[in-house]
Formats: C-alpha cells, sequence, structure tokens
C-alpha cells in the first residue's frame, strides 16, 4: 500500500520539475529585460574622455 502511494507522488514531483525546466526555457522570450543587462553596465565606458561631450549632449536633450 504504502509503495502505490509514493508512486502518485513522483509522477506528479517529475511532473513539476519539468513543468519548471520549460518554465525556464521560455523565459528568456518572456523575460526580455536580461538582454539589457549588459546596457546598464556599460555606462562605465561613458565615463572616458571622449565620450564625455556625447553624453552631455544627450542628457541636456533629455532634460530639455
Amino acid at each position: 500500500m504504502v509503495g502505490s502511494d509514493a508512486i502518485p507522488y513522483l509522477i506528479t514531483y517529475e511532473e513539476s520539475a519539468s513543468h519548471a525546466i520549460q518554465e525556464t526555457i521560455r523565459d528568456p522570450g518572456r523575460g526580455k529585460p536580461r538582454p539589457v543587462i549588459p546596457r546598464t553596465l556599460q555606462p562605465s565606458c561613458s565615463n572616458s574622455p571622449n565620450l564625455q561631450p556625447a553624453v552631455a549632449a544627450a542628457r541636456k536633450a533629455k532634460n530639455t
């Protein structure tokens, strides 16, 4: 009796695990903010001297 009770539990566990795997596979399509992460790290490049005028101009344009 105990063994037969354990089998459905294992099946539901496998189903939930495969569902979680499908979610992680689908996630890159849904969570499109991920490709933005490299861009959020890039502003350190905007501190380079030759880009600072462009950054200042862009900030002025954004403020007006």
